[in-house]
């Protein structure tokens, strides 16, 4: 595929022949998606007209498949990476309530979740991805929202989708709560109930719309965290001089904290003899550093 982008453009066009139901289309375009990323100049036109040419597969690849931007690399400033780490650090304390009230109070997680994908679109976040805490609280605790879920999903096809997203993670639950699942979802996929009306959003409590706005806010920005944890395996340098810049404009303690159990605890762990000494060296006139280094696991470093 990297090397000879014509013969893989050979092989799509067989293997798209061969593909002869819904989980085949969706195989052979996460196929052509890769293709795309390597090789987006030479092969877009001719994939776009491709797709023009198959409406079921054109719907299956869905409308943003062909945006340039989702091929090309990310650029960005090293002032708007720390930004973006920065408010992903702001709000992780109340984006991460979520996960604690699935294991305290599964049926209000429920409702938060379900929220959360209501409104992915309009907060332009992907359903898959605002699909994972309706399906990890299912995950943890089935038997305890089953019947709230059951009830959502007659009204709601964002939630029927949700659960035919989970239709490889079957075997995680028992036979029962899988039957129940299938049910609840019916005929629904991601390529059906085009028409049905979305979901109005439901206004929750104070507390409850906070962790639903940090939520949002967190995954917005998500894409930071990723970017720093490349920097400190491949451009270390460049790690260390974000990890210092992200100490001296850290809110509070506990964004201190964070910052030293994430990046920093990783470059010390990934390249400990270039900055194990250096860290400490710079810590001595570094109040923020040394506050940070007491929170890393030096165990693992």
């Amino acid at each position: 595929m990297s090397d000879d982008p014509e013969r893989a453009w050979s092989i799509f066009l067989e293997a798209f022949t061969h593909a002869d139901d819904d989980e085949k289309l969706i195989s052979v375009g996460y196929e052509l998606r890769l293709m795309l990323h390597r090789h987006w100049d030479l092969l877009h036109t001719r994939a776009e007209a491709f797709a023009d040419q198959h409406p079921r597969f054109k719907r299956i690849l869905g409308e943003r498949f062909f945006d340039e931007d989702r091929y090309r690399e990310k650029t960005f400033t090293t002032e708007e990476l720390i930004d973006a780490y920065r408010t992903m650090l702001h709000y992780a304390s109340n984006a991460h309530r979520l996960n604690r009230l699935m294991k305290t109070d599964p049926r209000r997680a429920l409702l938060i979740a379900i929220e959360i994908m209501h409104r992915a679109k309009r907060e332009n976040i992907p359903d898959s991805d605002a699909d994972d805490p309706f399906q990890e609280l299912l995950r943890q605790h089935a038997d305890a929202v089953i019947d709230a879920a059951e009830r959502v999903a007659r009204e709601s096809y964002i939630v029927r989708r949700a659960i035919w997203r989970m239709r490889r993670r079957r075997d995680n639950f028992d036979a029962a709560i899988a039957q129940r699942l299938l049910a609840a979802r019916g005929e629904t996929t991601d390529f059906s109930d085009d028409h049905s009306p979305d979901p109005e959003p439901r206004t929750l409590s104070k507390l409850d719309e906070e962790i639903i706005h940090a939520w949002f806010e967190h995954e917005r920005h998500f894409w930071a965290f990723d970017e720093v944890d490349e920097l400190t395996k491949s451009q270390p340098e460049n790690a260390w001089s974000v990890i210092l810049q992200l100490l001296a404009r850290a809110e509070d303690e506990s964004m201190i904290f964070a910052i030293a159990a994430g990046p920093l605890e990783d470059l010390l762990h990934e390249h400990r003899t270039a900055f194990f000494d250096r860290a400490h060296k710079e810590a001595e006139t570094n109040e923020r550093l040394r506050t940070a280094l007491s929170g890393v696991r030096l165990s693992d470093v």
